[in-house]
């Protein structure tokens, strides 16, 4: 997966003894692979952190699905927005009523910051996946996530860059607006023409970032 959001994660400052009275009042919940978790009807109104796994957040629009972002454990997120989110991997999040979370905030006031520092990152996230979805093709759509997956993954030494995506073809496919088919496809091309390189399942290397900035 990509490198977090912000070099913040909330899980692990949540764990410090400063924040023992608010950690004890999260309820765990666990989600298999693929489940939909929350949806924009959801009843409860919560605040979510992920403890474990990656989350999928995204709209539905008739026979299309647009991802707008994929949370990493530490990262927060609500229920009460018109997105669905669903489970990559098996996750597992800690909950909180939205109310009793702001009521927290207001006690921790510092935390407030660390929050609006990874809800910015996400949303940074978001804005760039729907401009890539409304205006570029599904070549440059996969370079551009490659590339964005690669931000904070330091280069060897030659100025190879290895990104670990975590993900399958299929999830690939489902956050850039596409088939598997497809973009196995492009990924091919990709090594074929030595853009990519592929090392194991999930786990990629960029020879040449500028290759890859100027594939299409």
């Amino acid at each position: 997966m990509k490198t977090r959001f912000s070099e913040i994660n909330l899980i692990k400052e949540l764990s410090s003894p400063r924040y023992q009275n608010l950690h004890r009042h999260f309820v765990p919940k666990t989600f298999a692979n693929k489940a939909l978790m929350f949806g924009p009807r959801h009843d409860d109104n919560l605040v979510y952190l992920v403890e474990r796994g990656n989350v999928r957040v995204y709209l539905a629009m008739e026979d299309r699905e647009f991802t707008l972002s994929i949370l990493n454990p530490g990262d927060i997120y609500a229920t009460h927005t018109s997105a669905y989110n669903s489970a990559m991997g098996e996750v597992r999040i800690l909950t909180m009523e939205t109310m009793k979370f702001y009521s927290f905030l207001a006690e921790y006031p510092e935390l407030s910051k660390i929050v609006i520092a990874v809800l910015g990152g996400i949303l940074k996230q978001s804005f760039a996946i729907i401009d890539s979805l409304s205006f570029k093709d599904i070549r440059k759509r996969l370079a551009e996530f490659i590339l964005f997956q690669s931000e904070g993954c330091l280069p060897d030494a030659g100025g190879a860059i290895t990104v670990p995506l975590g993900m399958t073809m299929e999830q690939i496919a489902a956050i850039v607006g596409s088939t598997r088919q497809t973009v196995s496809t492009i990924l091919n091309d990709m090594i074929r023409e030595g853009v990519v390189q592929k090392t194991e399942r999930g786990i990629f290397i960029i020879p040449n970032i500028r290759h890859l900035r100027n594939f299409e």
